[in-house]
């Protein structure tokens, strides 16, 4: 079994939840397609437990147990990396602690996650069954190359307004359970972009500079930051303010 080790603490990936919560809510494939495997209906009620409640102590672990097994967690991050795969100039999404916030939010006592916990266990066990029935392993235990097929053979199988034609007919013959897989990919790509850019890994890979501490006296904001404030000011055709003036 692969372990998937932390690779950010249970207070992090609480924070990261509790910022995410409010936002969340051929001929040969089509014989591949006719003879997936079925789609999981369990329902994965919300585990007992308190929640973090109204004020949230954001220094102390998460109160609740985490419901993911370490085989759960070895092919989420398989697929996640298919999401965002270490390019080298940024790492993968289950490098950036991606996987413990997944696993964090699913594990979370709350209606309002519901729909992801059941949604992302199932579609767990759904690929870790077709893996084991097209490859003869589950899925994180499939080489690279079959992880990828199998992926890119549900992601994305549902039509969309304004989808190209040959997508439509598609969408035809995909069999059920892979338009259901294709929901879950499309489910498991929102969450793995929005933990990815609430980590470290992913504010570098953006660029971005902010909630940095500085030390010493305050040298103000930087000639792009005045060039964007006199641009805007002069738009709303409001008098420049003297910098010289300020302190900072």
């Amino acid at each position: 079994m692969t372990f998937v080790p932390r690779q950010i603490s249970r207070r992090t990936a609480m924070t990261w939840v509790a910022a995410a919560v409010p936002a969340v809510v051929g001929a040969g494939l089509l014989t591949m397609r006719l003879s997936v495997s079925k789609w999981p209906s369990d329902e994965w009620p919300a585990p007992p437990g308190p929640g973090y409640g109204n004020d949230a102590d954001l220094f102390a672990p998460a109160p609740w147990p985490d419901m993911m097994s370490q085989a759960n967690r070895a092919t989420l991050a398989a697929l996640c990396d298919q999401i965002i795969p270490n390019d080298g100039v940024s790492v993968a999404a289950s490098e950036a602690g991606v996987v413990d916030f997944i696993d964090e939010l699913v594990s979370s006592p709350y209606e309002s996650t519901q729909y992801f916990r059941t949604m992302v266990l199932n579609g767990i066990a759904w690929f870790d069954t077709e893996s084991a029935s097209r490859f003869g392993k589950v899925y994180h235990l499939a080489s690279s190359g079959q992880q990828a097929d199998l992926f890119q053979d549900c992601f994305g199988k549902n039509s969309r307004k304004g989808a190209g034609l040959v997508r439509k007919l598609e969408t035809r013959i995909d069999a059920e359970p892979i338009r259901q897989a294709g929901w879950f990919l499309d489910v498991l790509h929102h969450l793995t972009v929005m933990g990815f850019y609430m980590s470290d890994a992913g504010a570098a890979d953006l660029g971005y500079v902010g909630n940095q501490p500085q030390s010493g006296t305050y040298s103000g904001p930087t000639e792009d930051a005045l060039d964007h404030i006199r641009g805007v000011i002069n738009q709303l055709g409001l008098p420049m303010p003297d910098f010289s003036r300020s302190r900072f």
